[in-house]
C-alpha cells in the first residue's frame, strides 16, 4: 500500500473506534487498547508508524452486551461475530465499516462483511489452577480450529497436518457442537479475580510458550491516555501488561521489522466491499 492509503486506513479505523467508544459509554461497558495499539499509545501517543490496525480488549461479558448493541451504531457500522455473520470464522469480534473495503487474502473465499475493521479480543475469567488453565488453552485451540474450519497457517507443518486430519474427521454438525462446548468451557468461570486470553502469548506478539494470566486490577479501572490526540482507555497497569507480553516495548524494533504484517488483497476506504463480490471475494479460488 502507498503511504496515503495507509493513512486513510488508519483514519477509518480511528473513526470506528470512536463509534465503539460512544456505544460503550452509553451501555456502561469497558474496553482497553491492546497489543500494538497499546504500545502505540505509550510510545508514540498514537499508531505505531508502521502499524495498520487497531486492537482492543473487552471482557467476554461486555462483548456479549456490545454484540446486542447493534442498534446503537450508525447504519454503516456492523458488529461481526460468528452469530451475526455465519461464514465469519473467528472467535474474536470485529467492528466493521460496511461502507469501506478491507479484504484479506485468507478471507477472500468467504461471503462475509469485508469492511475495514477494529479487532475486539475477549478476556476470560481465569482459574488459578495451572491444569485448569491449560485445559482452557486446549479448548481455545479446538474451538478456534473448528470454527475457522481451516488449518492454521503459521503454526508449523505438524500442526497443519494434525489440523487437516481433525477437520476431515469432524462432520459439520459435530463441529458446531464441539465449538459450542469449547465456548462454554472458556466462559464457565465466574469472577475469579484473574483474566486471560486463554492463549499462549509470546513477546513477539505471536503465540509463544506461556499463557499470561493477569490480576483483574491490572485492567480495572481503565485510564484514558492520548491516542491520535483523543483520550482512549488503556488498562490500569498498561506498562506492566506490555512488559510481560513484550519485554522492553519502549525500545524500537530493528528497521527490517518495521513493516506491515497483514496480507491484504484490497483496501478501499471510499467504496463498500459489496462492489467487489465475485471479483475480489467469493471467487472460489484456492488460496
Amino acid at each position: 500500500m502507498e503511504e496515503k492509503d495507509i493513512e486513510l486506513l488508519k483514519t477509518t479505523q480511528l473513526n470506528i473506534l470512536k463509534e465503539v467508544d460512544k456505544v460503550c459509554k452509553k451501555r456502561g461497558l469497558e474496553y482497553f487498547l491492546a497489543f500494538g495499539t497499546a504500545i502505540g499509545a505509550e510510545r508514540h501517543k498514537g499508531f505505531i508508524p508502521w502499524d495498520d490496525d487497531i486492537d482492543i480488549y473487552m471482557t467476554i461479558d461486555d462483548m456479549k452486551v456490545l454484540e446486542s448493541s447493534q442498534g446503537l451504531f450508525p447504519s454503516n457500522i456492523f458488529v461481526q461475530t460468528s452469530r451475526t455473520d455465519p461464514e465469519y470464522g473467528l472467535m474474536i469480534m470485529r467492528i466493521r465499516d460496511s461502507s469501506t473495503t478491507l479484504i484479506e487474502n485468507e478471507e477472500c473465499d468467504r461471503d462475509i462483511n469485508h469492511g475495514v475493521f477494529v479487532d475486539v479480543y475477549p478476556l476470560y475469567n481465569a482459574p488459578s489452577d495451572k491444569k485448569a488453565l491449560a485445559s482452557m488453552h486446549r479448548w481455545s485451540l479446538i474451538g478456534r480450529l473448528l470454527l475457522y474450519n481451516r488449518p492454521p497457517r503459521n503454526h508449523g507443518k505438524a500442526m497443519r497436518i494434525i489440523s487437516k486430519v481433525i477437520l476431515f474427521l469432524t462432520p459439520d454438525i459435530i463441529r458446531k457442537k464441539i465449538v459450542s462446548i469449547a465456548y462454554n468451557k472458556l466462559t464457565k468461570y465466574k469472577d475469579t479475580g484473574l483474566l486471560t486470553r486463554a492463549r499462549m502469548d509470546g513477546r513477539d506478539g505471536k503465540e509463544g510458550k506461556q499463557i499470561p494470566v493477569f490480576p483483574k486490577e491490572y485492567f480495572f479501572p481503565a485510564k484514558r491516555v492520548l491516542f491520535e490526540n483523543i483520550l482512549f482507555p488503556v488498562p490500569a497497569q498498561n506498562h506492566e501488561i506490555l512488559s510481560i507480553l513484550y519485554g522492553d516495548y519502549m525500545k524500537l524494533p530493528p528497521e527490517e521489522k518495521r513493516v506491515i504484517h497483514h496480507d491484504y488483497r484490497i483496501v478501499d476506504c471510499n467504496n463498500s466491499y459489496r462492489i467487489y463480490k465475485g471479483k475480489e471475494y467469493c471467487i472460489k479460488e484456492k488460496i
